[in-house]
């Protein structure tokens, strides 16, 4: 007599007496080791299940252990196909995280924006107090005297509103300094490298010193 030991049933294979079903890559747990567990036991659980029906008197014929071999193989090598795309995916996570490196806090970031700013001006560049500046020698060229007097007009009267952002001259300020700067640009090649170097960090550091209070 032949036991029939398998039943189709929605895509799973069931085997009678057997502590579990086996199924297409989804059923149950979707973990890697739960999947690592089934595969190590599936054939030996099925040979199990063979030689107890053979000891029990039941013949099953060739073909239908064959068949049965066959479908247990199919499943167990899906079983691994599973455990593996899990264990790439993991594998892949690990190697973004190290790509990004450690998570930026609010304190390396506040640091790097620090760092991008300008530097402040030292009393010999700037008079904060009375809005007077002390023009590197190429803004004191001819060529630039009527930026260099407007905004010697607009600091002094800057500071003495207090200086900062509030005040009446701020956009006027920085309006200026930027025309500046782009009047420089445009002279570069009959000027000093080293000088123009050093007058493009100055002006940069006049504007962010116009965003200061006296005194601070």
């Amino acid at each position: 007599m032949v036991l029939l030991v398998t039943q189709a049933h929605r895509g799973h294979a069931q085997f009678p007496n057997l502590p579990f079903n086996i199924g297409p890559p989804g059923a149950g747990s979707s973990s890697s080791n739960g999947v690592s567990a089934s595969t190590s036991s599936l054939s030996s659980t099925l040979e199990d299940a063979i030689r107890g029906l053979t000891q029990n008197g039941d013949r099953p014929s060739m073909a239908l252990i064959d068949r049965e071999r066959a479908k247990s193989m199919s499943y167990d090598n899906e079983l691994k196909r599973v455990d593996t795309y899990f264990k790439k995916r993991q594998l892949n996570r690990q190697y973004r995280a190290a790509e990004k490196g450690p998570r930026r806090t609010m304190a390396d970031i506040e640091a790097s924006r620090k760092a991008s700013l300008p530097d402040r001006l030292t009393i010999a560049e700037y008079d904060a107090y009375r809005g007077l500046i002390r023009w590197p020698v190429i803004i004191r060229d001819q060529r630039f005297a009527a930026q260099r007097s407007k905004l010697d007009t607009l600091f002094s009267k800057h500071a003495a509103e207090g200086g900062g952002i509030n005040t009446f001259q701020y956009a006027s300020i920085i309006s200026e300094i930027d025309q500046l700067v782009s009047a420089l640009a445009k002279n570069y090649r009959q000027l000093n490298g080293d000088q123009y170097v050093y007058t493009q960090r100055f002006l940069k550091s006049l504007r962010y010193e116009a965003s200061f209070a006296v005194g601070t």
